[in-house]
């Protein structure tokens, strides 16, 4: 089971579209549809990993699209997509924004007040910052392995 899951996390990150070059910068049309489909493994790479640095890329795919085929569904539905990526995109930036203002408030706070700094140390550290953390590290540290593993030439 858990070479399955293995070779499953390798075919993704060889097929990792979000991080392919942009080598013809042409606007999409229905005369390449092999461009489209490239496009679209893209997107949906971009949208499956969640990387909303690149949400824009998306919706702009979404527009194209909607301007060659703008049958291909519902204009509701098209609104739905796109509405939802640039949700999604701006919340994104609220939470990053937010969680270094609480860090910078909590640092702050800390190094005000040795007491608070104390008590921090004692009861919520390990909670928040023990092996729980070490764990996510370690699970990013090891999808960071595989990816650099699908980035090399194989023998």
């Amino acid at each position: 089971m858990m070479e399955v899951q293995q070779d499953e996390s390798r075919m993704t990150s060889a097929v990792d579209a979000s991080v392919w070059p942009d080598v013809d910068p042409r606007p999409l049309g229905l005369e390449d549809p092999w461009r489209l489909r490239v496009a679209a493994a893209r997107v949906f790479s971009i949208v499956k990993n969640r990387d909303v640095g690149r949400f824009e890329r998306a919706v702009g795919f979404l527009e194209a699209t909607h301007r060659l085929l703008p049958g291909l569904v519902a204009s509701i539905k098209h609104m739905k997509i796109t509405f939802g990526l640039k949700t999604l995109s701006q919340r994104e930036m609220f939470l990053m924004r937010k969680n270094h203002l609480d860090f910078k408030t909590l640092a702050q706070a800390l190094a005000m007040n040795k007491d608070k700094l104390e008590y921090y140390v004692a009861n919520q550290m390990e909670e928040q910052y023990g092996e729980r953390y070490a764990q996510k590290v370690e699970d990013r540290l090891l999808h960071y392995l595989q990816e650099l593993e699908a980035a090399l030439p194989g023998d």
